[in-house]
């Protein structure tokens, strides 16, 4: 059996960008997938990757808006490897 590092259950967008992620660093990953990659979840994440009104904030929004800011410089990262 090969050693791999990391073990990543889903393939939707947050297990894939984990795995991604993971790989660049260096790490050995295995992907575990029960369907076809974006099958499952991914289709509803928006509600939570959209962070509420700032009235209604908690440390989890705030995590959730500055992750938005900064999906844009990680994802063009993606775009060039």
């Amino acid at each position: 059996m090969t050693r791999v590092d990391l073990t990543v259950r889903g393939g939707g967008i947050f297990g894939l960008s984990v795995a991604w992620e993971a790989v660049q660093r260096g790490a050995r990953v295995r992907l575990i997938e029960r369907e076809r990659l974006g099958a499952g979840a991914s289709g509803g994440l928006v509600g939570a990757l959209t962070p509420h009104t700032p009235e209604a904030w908690n440390p989890v929004k705030a995590f959730q808006l500055d992750s938005l800011l900064r999906a844009e410089s990680w994802w063009e990262g993606v775009a060039v490897a």
